[in-house]
């Protein structure tokens, strides 16, 4: 996502809830992310603003996180920032939404 804050330099994230499942050792965390399309960088500024919501699953071994999805509808969400139009490859060079943490 770091690359998103280019167009997008007022993007913040409004936490709404988490949940703790501690018989799978998993966390998920629900948010907003907001921001508005107001600075030139891989696509032109269209003004246009976003309300994307999203959940991260962390899975944890031990006190450390082991495994972490990320469920967003990027395609959504960047569209409404282009005006319509879907550029997701212009705003990400890549769509991360896995990782796997220290095996």
């Amino acid at each position: 996502m770091k690359a998103l804050f280019v167009p997008v330099a007022d993007g913040h994230y409004e936490l709404k809830a988490m949940a703790l499942d501690p018989e799978c050792n998993t966390v998920l965390d629900f948010a907003v992310f907001h921001g508005a399309n107001t600075v030139d960088g891989t696509v032109p500024v269209t003004g246009k603003t976003v309300a994307g919501e999203y959940v991260y699953s962390m899975e944890f071994r031990g006190d450390k996180a082991g495994h972490v999805s990320k469920v967003w509808n990027d395609a959504h969400a960047l569209s409404s920032l282009a005006g319509g139009s879907v550029l997701t490859s212009a705003f990400l060079p890549f769509n991360l939404t896995e990782v796997t943490v220290g095996q």
